[in-house]
């Protein structure tokens, strides 16, 4: 008879990714930006951050985030030429980061959810009010000189405590 250490020694545990995009939608010139006022989940609760959301099952990234965008502010954005910028990862979770100048779909953006759509001046963004990484998220959305994309792939630490 085999010891239970055998027995289970043979099971496979498989972590599941949850994947998500963000998008950035600028005006034509690129000074100001279409952002959302979170109420979830709690840690983003009162702050800014990109429209975005999970990927559903057969959907590619690029069709989430034309869905995403729409449900959240709708606009249909099919033609707004979204471009990959920044692919994130975390322990169980990747979120791909697109950005896209439009004038038209910018000015037609609007709250459509309980969630608030806030068209804001690049300039005069207070990032006290943003998601932590949004300033740099955006510094890579704006940086067309950023070769192939994705221009950047950052790796998370499992832990906040990873961080010090």
């Amino acid at each position: 008879m085999r010891s239970k250490s055998t027995r289970y020694s043979s099971l496979v545990t498989t972590q599941v990714t949850i994947t998500y995009v963000l998008g950035f939608l600028f005006c034509a010139n690129a000074e100001a930006v279409v952002l959302i006022r979170k109420m979830k989940p709690l840690w983003q609760q009162g702050l800014l951050n990109g429209i975005g959301g999970k990927i559903e099952r057969g959907e590619t990234s690029l069709e989430a985030m034309i869905r995403e965008f729409q449900e959240e502010t709708g606009v249909n954005t099919t033609g707004c030429n979204w471009r990959s910028f920044c692919v994130m990862h975390g322990d169980n979770w990747e979120v791909t980061c697109f950005e896209a100048k439009n004038e038209d779909a910018w000015l037609s953006a609007k709250t459509t959810e309980r969630e608030s759509i806030e068209k804001l001046n690049l300039k005069s963004l207070d990032m006290s009010e943003c998601v932590s990484n949004l300033p740099w998220l955006l510094a890579l959305a704006l940086d067309e000189n950023g070769g192939i994309p994705p221009f950047a792939i950052v790796q998370y630490p499992s832990t906040i405590t990873d961080l010090r």
